[in-house]
């Protein structure tokens, strides 16, 4: 149980560096769209960043499935730290970031005019607190995990 644990906590390593670079990204192709009414990069950014963040969904599905089946209790201190740290920083400030993305395509949205994004904005600024909800939820059981070690 503990290696696929292992493999997972790496995935997400990946998956939340990608993630933050590409909210970051976004939000560039964003103010530019906005100054300039060329929405192209922007919706191909967030095309992408919302592909990337179904992947997160599952991974942190996965995650939450097999903690449910005690799979968090065989992780070593470290590897304990490692997905602790990554899930407070997902959720405080990857999808916080994220988050404040999405409002701020919502608040331009007429400057954003047949944008995708701009479409989509308030959607997902919705999805996004909810997998934050997600990632503390998950961050708090292996919280636990310590406090009972």
């Amino acid at each position: 149980m503990s290696s696929s644990y292992e493999a997972l906590i790496r995935d997400l390593e990946k998956l939340v560096h990608r993630h933050i670079r590409l909210v970051d990204a976004t939000r560039r192709a964003a103010v530019k769209a906005r100054r300039t009414g060329d929405t192209v990069v922007l919706d191909e950014r967030a095309r992408k960043l919302i592909e990337l963040r179904a992947s997160l969904e599952r991974l942190l599905s996965a995650l939450d499935s097999l903690g449910s089946s005690s799979g968090l209790a065989t992780l070593d201190a470290d590897s304990r730290e490692r997905l602790e740290l990554l899930l407070f920083f997902l959720s405080e400030v990857g999808l916080s970031e994220e988050r404040a993305l999405w409002r701020y395509v919502a608040k331009h949205r007429e400057s954003l005019r047949g944008s995708v994004a701009a479409e989509a904005a308030e959607a997902m600024a919705k999805r996004s607190a909810e997998l934050r909800t997600v990632s503390l939820a998950l961050l708090e059981k292996v919280k636990s995990l310590e406090r009972t070690a």
